[in-house]
């Protein structure tokens, strides 16, 4: 590049991919690496060094590795490769000399053999133009083998979809054919919904087709009890800050699916498949009662009463506007009717509409005992459970996993575990910082901020700004979907209070919490973890920059969000817990859920229904935060919610705060276009006096670098 320092013409200097900034005192604060370094799966991953020892192995001429995400929420190393005489060695040969070099999860998932490699201009790999690895079965050292047996067609199957290629053979093994620790969960999990008994270590045992379906059938059990689970529970931290709340209403604090039939239930089979739903899955049982020591949760039997007897009401009679008021009014009235220490935590109902029209399916379960991900679980369950009646055969739901009752035992163990000992001292000094927020600006304060006085506003982007979104911005801003959203609302929210940073809570699954011998794969349950986050655009009013401190104050609480609730709530240390407990509450909650799956199963029985089934949370409850937002991608759109309360906002404040968040994300997208489609840059980013053709030059110089 051009020298502007030198004050001598023509001198030239050197861009080195480091990313850093001046501080007002003069010295420099180095960020990180802008061309290949990466973040996957928790590891920081440099591509170049992947490159580097691809070359050195004798067959390869030139290499670039990249991290792709062509699936939106499925990103994997790809490594491009052009071979010496176009003689190419196999892909396990490749990932053999890797691994003799690299960790296991530095190994790209997909090898591309290229004639040679696209060139910027500047005679630099244009990143950009490298294809998206094909679905095509890798060049593996094993010959293609058909499956040839039903259960070796099911799992073939499996691990096609999951790798995203085709012609899968039973001798292939998966990890050469790019699989890894994380995709082999998904595998495992999806043979046992299809009636497999496997567990994750079997897929490391036995890495082909042919030998872990010969492993199922040699009759292995996974690690979980299979029958009645009962008896006492510890409360899980999401648990304990739902009790610490102390809602007036604790009994109305539910998780409700009003679903659309597409065809005739017979009452008899489906209360059928309710009940054995309830023996199935052990968590939907709990009772819970207040005692001395405070709130206790309990397993009860299968035999006990769940109270879950389908409400059979017949509307057929009724006109369009009537039908929806008896949904919402029967619907209502059943959200206020579950009981904590009775057991009755599940309430089913079934609305008749009339011939030629699609009845509705009400299930209401306490969020005491049931979150997102268990959803998915339970309603695929039911679709199973109706279709095996349907065609006269006995239910068989897939083995259990690890019960809910044994996951809170083992993870009362984990929180006083040495494993724990160095987050301590991370949490310890994050509360001495004493994070000082001021209080968000309320347009009234007068009435209670209750359930009752809740609102909802939601906005959205347009399919081709999310495709933008999920697609290009991340590779081109070095910044997964997640974090460009954060810095959105952060500096949303600057806009609106005039601070550089903003105090937020987060949400995960909380399922990614690894123990031996766990697997919670199929577990019903409330497996949420919720955790502060203190998010800096800092001093500079610099995209990139905003972007490159949001991540970094992200990254740095998220690998510890979990732990953050087992050292609140759990851990033995009584000051760890009380330090912890005098953290600032966030006034502001985020939650991206990402790629929304449709909560219903892949098949024409059900779909989400569009009439209102009553409110989930009694109107006494109070609100837990001043603003929640809540992103998802639904049917090709960023879906944004905002939940606000009446009696502290008005409509027109949250509107405006909605519209900027918009905003600010789209003006993310033209930056991003700015600096990857040949645009021309900012006159603030560089005063040299470039022409078109050599700013386009730099442009494509500069992105052929930055891939993280």
């Amino acid at each position: 590049m051009p020298d502007p320092f030198s004050g001598n013409e023509g001198e030239r200097m050197y861009r080195t991919g480091d990313l850093a900034r001046f501080l007002q005192d003069g010295n420099i604060d180095f960020l990180g690496r802008i061309d290949t370094q990466v973040k996957l799966r928790g590891y920081r991953i440099e591509l170049g060094e992947i490159e580097s020892t691809l070359v050195e192995h004798p067959s390869i001429m030139d290499a670039a590795v990249l991290l792709r995400e062509d699936v939106p929420g499925e990103r994997r190393i790809v490594a491009y490769v052009v071979p010496v005489n176009g003689e190419m060695q196999s892909t396990a040969d490749l990932r053999t000399h890797l691994l003799q070099r690299l960790p296991e999860y530095m190994i790209p998932a997909a090898f591309v053999t290229l004639e040679r490699m696209p060139l910027t201009p500047n005679d630099k790999i244009d990143r950009r133009a490298l294809p998206p690895p094909g679905d095509e079965r890798p060049d593996l050292e094993s010959e293609y083998v058909a499956p040839r047996n039903q259960a070796e067609e099911a799992l073939v199957e499996i691990v096609e979809k999951v790798l995203g290629i085709k012609q899968v053979g039973v001798h292939d093994n998966f990890f050469e054919l790019g699989g890894d620790s994380i995709l082999g969960i998904q595998v495992i999990a999806r043979a046992n919904e299809a009636g497999f008994r496997l567990n994750p270590k079997h897929l490391f045992q036995y890495p082909t087709i042919a030998d872990l379906a010969n492993a199922s059938a040699s009759g292995l059990e996974i690690s979980a009890e299979q029958g009645d689970v009962t008896g006492t529970a510890p409360l899980t931290p999401i648990q304990r800050w739902f009790f610490e709340n102390d809602f007036p209403e604790l009994h109305h604090w539910n998780q409700s699916v009003l679903l659309e039939v597409h065809e005739r239930i017979d009452r008899k089979r489906m209360q059928e498949v309710v009940d054995h739903i309830l023996r199935h899955h052990d968590a939907l049982r709990m009772r819970y009662r207040r005692t001395e020591r405070g709130w206790e949760q309990e397993n009860s039997g299968s035999d006990a009463k769940a109270g879950a007897e389908i409400v059979w009401l017949d509307l057929s009679r009724l006109s369009d506007s009537a039908k929806r008021k008896a949904i919402m009014e029967e619907g209502s009235a059943l959200q206020r009717s579950l009981d904590l220490e009775k057991g009755s935590l599940v309430r089913v109902a079934y609305f008749d509409m009339g011939d030629g029209e699609s009845g509705r399916l009400l299930i209401i379960v306490h969020h005491l005992v049931i979150d997102g991900v268990s959803w998915r679980i339970l309603l695929e369950d039911i679709h199973t459970a109706y279709r095996q009646l349907t065609r006269g055969e006995e239910i068989r739901l897939p083995a259990k996993t690890t019960s809910f009752k044994e996951w809170t035992h083992r993870l009362r163990e984990y929180a006083d575990s040495d494993i724990l000992k160095a987050e301590v001292q991370q949490w310890r000094r994050l509360s001495r910082a004493r994070w000082k927020q001021s209080p968000l600006p309320v347009d009234a304060t007068s009435g209670p901020d209750t359930e009752e006085s809740a609102r909802w506003l939601t906005t959205s982007l347009s399919e081709t700004d999310t495709k933008k979104l999920l697609r290009e911005v991340p590779q081109t801003l070095g910044a997964d979907t997640a974090v460009v959203l954060l810095t959105a609302l952060v500096r949303s929210f600057s806009r609106w209070t005039g601070k550089k940073s903003l105090m937020v809570d987060l949400e995960s699954y909380g399922r990614d919490l690894v123990m031996q011998n766990v697997d919670i794969s199929r577990t019903v349950g409330w497996f949420t973890a919720m955790f502060p986050v203190l998010l800096d655009l800092g001093a500079s009013g610099d995209t990139l920059d905003h972007i490159a401190q949001v991540k970094a104050g992200a990254e740095r609480m998220s690998s510890r969000g979990v732990t953050f609730g087992l050292l609140r709530y759990l851990t033995s240390g009584p000051e760890t817990r009380q330090r912890l407990a005098h953290m600032p509450q966030p006034d502001v909650s985020f939650n991206y859920l990402g790629q929304f799956d449709q909560t219903t199963p892949g098949n024409t029985m059900f779909s989400l229904a569009r009439e209102s089934a009553g409110a989930e949370s009694g109107g006494n409850n109070r609100r837990t935060h001043l603003l929640g937002v809540t992103g998802r991608v639904v049917e090709k759109k960023l879906e944004v919610s905002w939940n606000y309360s009446a009696n502290r906002h008005e409509q027109r404040t949250v509107e405006r705060l909605a519209e900027g968040y918009l905003e600010e994300l789209r003006g993310m997208l033209r930056y991003a276009e700015s600096i990857s489609g040949g645009g021309t840059a900012r006159k603030s980013d560089s005063d040299l006096e470039l022409s078109q053709r050599e700013m386009e030059n730099l442009l494509a110089e500069l992105q052929g670098g930055g891939n993280s």
